[in-house]
């Protein structure tokens, strides 16, 4: 009950601003981060993104870069979920990129979470057990380049300094990630960052099977032709149904600018 009170405050204290319009400002962390899928960490941390129905807060300090990323937006929700989800960082000083999947970008993963859903409950997807799903079969995060080409695999649990959680809470997904400011040693990548430093940060998640859109499609086309046991009301109502459905497809991706705190 206390958990849920606190989550409901942190609604009270986010910043909206629209995606692209103006530089977001990292905060300064005291250690106060933890990467669990929590979101009462992120309170007076959180910009809302209205363009893209997400929230997003940023944290450093002189080891880590934290981010928080919250939406009920069942679109990104089921491609997050279902098509692979990628964080790119890159570093405007030395333009370095770097990109990090989870849950990683796979037609096999994507498939088994689509035929899932093939009952087309859009509203009502069952989002906690997926996320449970989710967590239970995949486990493992993947470092890319800027061309997508992987460059390590981790586990979860790593010594790499990356960490990975999702996690469902009052109708919401939140995805938190931290990420080593200084490439580890003997690291697969060339990515560093520092305190004050101008990055930008991209979200990108996969995209639905074609065959799988073709399906919808034809769901669509039955519905709004009134089907079998559709009646009138399904001939009017069924067609705009469907186009909801196949809206639902539409790939994330998105940027925002970041200028990391330093510890005055």
């Amino acid at each position: 009950m206390i958990k849920n009170l606190a989550a409901a405050a942190i609604i009270l204290s986010i910043f909206t601003v629209s995606c692209g319009e103006e530089k977001l400002f990292s905060k300064w962390d005291n250690n106060s981060i933890i990467v669990d899928g929590d979101q009462t960490d992120w309170q007076g941390k959180l910009y809302y993104l209205a363009d893209e129905q997400t929230a997003i807060g940023i944290a450093n300090n002189s080891d880590f870069l934290s981010l928080c990323l919250v939406t009920n937006d069942s679109k990104k929700i089921s491609q997050i979920l279902g098509t692979g989800f990628t964080v790119w960082i890159e570093s405007e000083q030395t333009s370095e990129k770097l990109g990090i999947q989870y849950p990683v970008n796979s037609d096999e993963a994507g498939r088994i979470v689509q035929m899932k859903n093939q009952s087309m409950e859009w509203e009502n997807p069952g989002i906690k057990s997926r996320v449970t799903e989710l967590k239970r079969n995949q486990n493992e995060i993947r470092l890319v380049n800027e061309n997508s080409i992987p460059l390590s695999v981790h586990s979860l649990d790593n010594n790499s300094g990356i960490k990975v959680a999702a996690e469902f809470q009052m109708g919401k997904v939140i995805y938190e990630m931290q990420v080593p400011m200084t490439k580890p040693p003997f690291s697969d990548h060339n990515l560093s960052l520092q305190p004050g430093e101008n990055i930008t940060l991209g979200f990108e998640s996969g995209e639905f099977l074609k065959e799988f859109s073709g399906h919808l499609k034809k769901s669509a086309e039955f519905s709004g032709a009134g089907g079998r046991g559709s009646g009138s009301k399904g001939k009017s109502g069924g067609g705009n149904i469907g186009r909801e459905r196949l809206q639902n497809l539409e790939k994330i991706d998105f940027q925002v600018k970041i200028l990391l705190a330093h510890n005055e």
